[in-house]
């Protein structure tokens, strides 16, 4: 059972199917509203409540993991965890966790506020913790009540095969991203703020990933401030993620001109490290030879 708006985009394995609910977006940390039916909030908070509930009693499944939120969105999952109680199904309840889900003392808050601890410690047979306890010890962290501190697992972290690469000897890399990207903004803009205020013999090549959340005008409005005048915005914004070689326009116009007239070249480019050395230009916009750059 899922709410994701993208969850037709995934490959199903066979002998799968889902249920989808109608979508909802995060307004901030502990409030969602229709992304799409906006008028019509009561409906899809009862809509997704009731598919839920008669999910769970048609299928009578074996095991339900619950993503985050032992209540679900605004408690719609209440009515199902009674039902499964009152009607003895042999159902497992869970719920994942990841370690770090803000600083604690936010997350404390929106624990109580959300009445989860207590939701846990009635309706659930086990809590798993993704991360380990040697490097975050949620439990601990979020003051977990004994009863819950119980039934909880710490799963660690997947470890996924790698293949050996070169070297890389360019700028540091940093990349950015914030998830579902509903509520990114906030956190995009001030890495970008502080991105352009960094001084100029700082070189980054920075990727930054939306998200397929993230309003389409908020998107739009991030690239013309600070991605249009990047000379690399233009071949990541086909994966909504466009990349800032250090300081959006300061990079493009002080050093090397305009990204989108390609007019101007750089006499200080670096073979060695794929970048310009008064301007940190990124690989993916390597300029073409010409004249040296306005001092």
């Amino acid at each position: 059972m899922t709410g994701s708006p993208m969850i037709q985009a995934f490959r199903i394995p066979d002998r799968m199917d889902y249920v989808k609910l109608p979508c909802v977006n995060r307004v901030n940390a502990d409030h969602y509203e229709p992304q799409f039916l906006l008028d019509c909030a009561p409906e899809v908070r009862q809509t997704r409540s009731d598919i839920l509930e008669r999910t769970a009693l048609a299928f009578r499944p074996d095991l339900l993991i619950v993503d985050k939120r032992a209540a679900g969105v605004d408690g719609e999952l209440m009515a199902t965890l009674r039902t499964i109680r009152r009607c003895a199904l042999p159902t497992k309840i869970v719920v994942g966790i990841r370690d770090i889900i803000d600083e604690p003392e936010a997350t404390r808050r929106s624990l109580r506020r959300a009445r989860d601890l207590a939701t846990i410690a009635r309706y659930y047979d086990e809590v798993w913790i993704y991360g380990a306890r040697s490097v975050f010890d949620a439990a601990t962290e979020y003051e977990f009540p004994p009863e819950v501190t119980a039934k909880t697992h710490f799963c660690g972290y997947l470890k996924r095969p790698t293949e050996p690469r070169p070297a890389y000897t360019g700028p540091p890399r940093v990349l950015v991203t914030t998830g579902g990207g509903g509520d990114g903004t906030d956190l995009v803009t001030a890495y970008l703020e502080g991105l352009i205020a960094l001084p100029r013999r700082v070189a980054l090549r920075t990727t930054i990933v939306f998200g397929p959340q993230m309003p389409p005008a908020t998107r739009t409005q991030l690239q013309a401030r600070y991605g249009a005048t990047t000379p690399c915005a233009s071949s990541c914004r086909a994966a909504s993620a466009p990349c800032s070689c250090r300081a959006a326009s300061r990079c493009a116009s002080n050093c090397c001109g305009p990204a989108s007239s390609r007019r101007a070249a750089c006499s200080t480019w670096s073979s060695r490290t794929r970048s310009c050395r008064t301007c940190c230009w990124p690989r993916c916009a390597r300029p073409s030879r010409g004249p040296s750059p306005p001092p």
